[in-house]
């Protein structure tokens, strides 16, 4: 386990697997960031992956990032001072279930990198987050006869392997979303999934949420083999107008920092940077080649460049 190589001297405590009958007693701890029921719900859904101190009703609560099994995702960390028992039993159950890594989202919460570097965790990636405040002056750009869209429900299996694989072609092992994300996510309040079709295959795919006067494109991808055609840009007006038809205002996006190309576009249509809300990914690492893997950028070995 190569992340935690740091030695950390802190008083013996005992850790002990957290279950759903255990929560009553973490009550007085008034944690305000979440609810018995969701804690419940999470222990229940990944049972073995979370931890406590009795003594202190510390905890660490874990769940699958994205619906990955594979990347389990500390959701809180209830501790005051017993961070490094309760980081390290959680790490230890990641990897003994075969995980990629444990991976930890700076968003809610800012820790000091001092605090990240003695638990074990590296920086996977800065999420760089983008608003463009005038949705109708984008919905404009639309680009007509690029691609038509189709939209991608659960009684659509076609139209959603299709996405599912342009999804895994187009973004870097870490960042892809399994089919039991796209289940989770189509059933979201406000979610539109379509997919960009051309010639009658399935070249792109957006995915967006549209909430009073604010929208969020949530991911769009275009098939590695079309890059260059202008489906992006096409992608991203289609989106506009369907969150600008859902009342939006304002439209939000993130993307990956080192995603330079994702982030030409999004600049080049008028998105502006929100520094303020750029948030860091860190991980401690357990299997480098998955986490860190590229994108693919060949659907299959019988298709050519064209």
């Amino acid at each position: 386990m190569g992340g935690l190589t740091n030695e950390i001297r802190e008083p013996a405590v005992e850790v002990v697997p957290l279950t759903p009958a255990d929560l009553p007693a973490l009550g007085s701890t008034g944690n305000p960031r979440i609810d018995v029921a969701d804690m419940r719900a999470m222990l229940e859904a990944a049972p073995g992956r979370s931890f406590w101190v009795p003594d202190t009703a510390e905890f660490i609560l874990v769940q699958a990032w994205r619906n990955r099994e594979e990347l389990p995702s500390i959701h809180t960390l209830w501790s005051f001072t017993g961070d490094d028992a309760l980081i390290r039993a959680a790490a230890d159950a990641a990897q003994r279930l075969d995980a990629a890594a444990l991976v930890m989202l700076e968003t809610g919460e800012r820790r000091s990198p001092t605090f990240y570097h003695r638990h074990g965790f590296v920086r996977i990636e800065t999420i760089r987050t983008y608003e463009h405040v005038e949705p109708e002056v984008l919905a404009r750009q639309i680009v007509p006869g690029s691609q038509s869209f189709s939209e991608v429900t659960l009684n659509r299996p076609d139209l959603l392997t299709a996405v599912i694989e342009i999804d895994h072609h187009a973004f870097p092992w870490f960042w892809w979303n399994s089919e039991a994300e796209f289940d989770t996510y189509l059933q979201q309040p406000g979610v539109e999934v379509w997919a960009g079709l051309r010639d009658g295959e399935v070249v792109s795919y957006i995915g967006i949420t549209s909430f009073h006067h604010w929208a969020h494109l949530d991911r769009i991808a275009v098939d590695p083999m079309r890059q260059g055609q202008g489906l992006g840009r096409s992608a991203v007006t289609f989106a506009a107008e369907r969150m600008l038809g859902a009342g939006a205002r304002r439209i939000g996006l993130s993307t990956q920092g080192s995603n330079r190309v994702s982030r030409h576009l999004y600049e080049s249509l008028g998105f502006q940077h929100t520094r303020q809300s750029d948030y860091d990914v860190f991980g401690i690492v357990f299997d480098a080649d998955r986490v860190y893997r590229a994108a693919r950028r060949v659907l299959s070995s019988d298709e050519s460049g064209s």
